[in-house]
């Protein structure tokens, strides 16, 4: 590896004793020819930024960086909700929020089969490339639907008459004189929602000896 810029890591040779010194690192570490690497910059706050195909950029915490070289280069793929970075192990891909959690998630196993909700990794401010331990949360599906909500659904509409009706989950909570009182309904019922859904989260690893 070299030093390019300021903090920043490259894997590729610069020169031509760059070169043979990138062939001594293979034949030392047993790695095969095709194996590659993101360069990487550390950031100096407990974080390392991957640097990715397209000009693409992904912020780790930097106790992760190890895992990271020990896997593939970490690429993208692209879904509907978002840009995620993937890497790939043992000839499978796997996005690298869940290679992050994954003693986490396995603390889940079972859960979906007794309680019919699904496991996912959550991006606390909702931006998938920002994969830093502090952002990342596991999550029922669930869950991650209404952290979703708060931020996106308006929760309300306007009645003929003028006022604010509130419906959650096919119920109504409520009709107001306005929007921000409609608004704090809302809130209070999905917060209260994610609220339940989490005990049952909590109660289930509890009793399954991982709390």
């Amino acid at each position: 590896m070299f030093v390019r810029n300021i903090g920043v890591v490259t894997f590729e040779a610069q020169n031509e004793n760059h070169g043979k010194l990138m062939k001594y690192f293979y034949r030392k570490n047993g790695w095969h020819g095709l194996r590659k690497f993101n360069s990487f910059k550390d950031n100096g706050d407990g974080t390392v930024t991957l640097f990715l195909i397209r000009g693409y950029e992904t912020i780790i915490s930097a106790e992760c960086l190890p895992l990271v070289l020990e896997t593939s280069k970490v690429s993208i793929s692209i879904k509907m909700s978002g840009i995620y970075a993937t890497t790939r192990i043992k000839e499978k891909t796997t996005d690298l929020h869940r290679l992050f959690m994954r003693e986490e998630l396995a603390k889940y196993e079972g859960f979906e089969k007794e309680t019919g909700m699904s496991i996912q990794v959550n991006h606390r401010n909702e931006n998938p490339l920002d994969n830093r331990l502090s952002n990342l949360e596991v999550v029922t599906d669930r869950e991650n639907y209404l952290k979703y909500q708060l931020n996106h659904a308006k929760g309300y509409y306007k009645t003929p008459s003028g006022k604010f009706e509130v419906k959650f989950r096919n119920k109504n909570v409520g009709t107001f004189e306005t929007e921000a009182e409609a608004r704090k309904a809302y809130v209070h019922a999905v917060k209260k929602e994610i609220k339940r859904l989490e005990e049952i989260r909590m109660n289930w690893l509890k009793s399954n000896g991982h709390l």
